[in-house]
């Protein structure tokens, strides 16, 4: 998702099962990354109003003159989709929770002709805007290891003073380990 100044609307993905983390790696990628980009916005997918109070919160952080009047979520959208089409910055708009079904919902959101990134979570591989330049590429899945690298990580301090201090049981340990592999796999 690199900016390299082209002037072209680049997509993105990522999918996969419901919990493995697709959201939490969109906003980890948004944390770790904000020097890419002059502008990050999140967009709901849920359903159409949470696709338009996504807007109408863009329009309100970009200081967009009437975003905070009630009832102007259209007029929202349109003078978003004019500063994404107009604007010099870097941006990119994150579709969270996006699916199939909600492809002719997204159209009306759907920044065309605008120079930025879009990174969309979803759970299926889906090419929502019919992008033929764009690319794509299966996140396997981590090694056991791997797997037990990151769960032990994401437990956090006490299960590492724990672990460490000797004051976790094998079988405890053995469970863990035993339910990283049951998952799966986690994803890289």
């Amino acid at each position: 998702l690199r900016w390299k100044g082209n002037s072209s609307l680049r997509t993105f993905s990522i999918y996969g099962r419901r919990g493995v983390g697709k959201t939490e790696i969109a906003l980890e990628y948004a944390y770790r990354n904000p020097s890419g980009f002059d502008a990050i916005f999140w967009i709901g997918c849920e359903t159409t109003l949470s696709l338009r109070k996504s807007f109408t919160d863009m329009a309100l952080k970009l200081n967009i003159p009437g975003a905070e009047n009630k009832g102007h979520d259209e007029e929202n959208l349109l003078n978003v989709q004019k500063w994404l089409k107009m604007t010099k910055k870097r941006w990119l708009m994150i579709f969270d929770n996006a699916d199939k079904e909600s492809e002719t919902i997204l159209r009306g959101y759907w920044p065309i002709g605008a120079n930025g990134a879009i990174l969309i979570t979803s759970r299926n591989y889906y090419n929502f805007m019919k992008d033929i330049n764009r690319k794509g590429e299966t996140i396997k899945p981590f090694s056991d290891e791997e797997s037990w690298d990151l769960l032990q990580l994401l437990m956090g301090d006490k299960w590492a003073t724990a672990k460490s201090g000797g004051m976790l049981k094998d079988s405890d340990i053995s469970a863990a380990k035993l339910w990283v592999q049951k998952l799966g796999g986690l994803r890289e």
